[in-house]
């Protein structure tokens, strides 16, 4: 019965740690999407901006 009960404790451990170590792992991953979306976002504007202005020069060299 000792043998069963401390296999039964050494499975728990592990699978707690295991279950840690993939929240961890989650959460990491979740930090780098919104690293990854913040960058989307960021480049995203800027190419709108550089956009804008490329019409806007477009329009000032018609108009010239």
């Amino acid at each position: 019965m000792e043998t069963f009960v401390t296999a039964y404790l050494v499975v728990w451990f592990s699978l707690m740690l295991y279950m840690l170590r993939m929240g961890l792992k989650q959460r990491e991953l979740a930090q780098q999407i919104d690293e990854l979306l913040r960058q989307l976002r960021s480049d995203r504007l800027a190419a709108d901006d550089l956009a804008e202005k490329e019409d806007e020069a477009h329009a000032r060299a018609q108009a010239a």
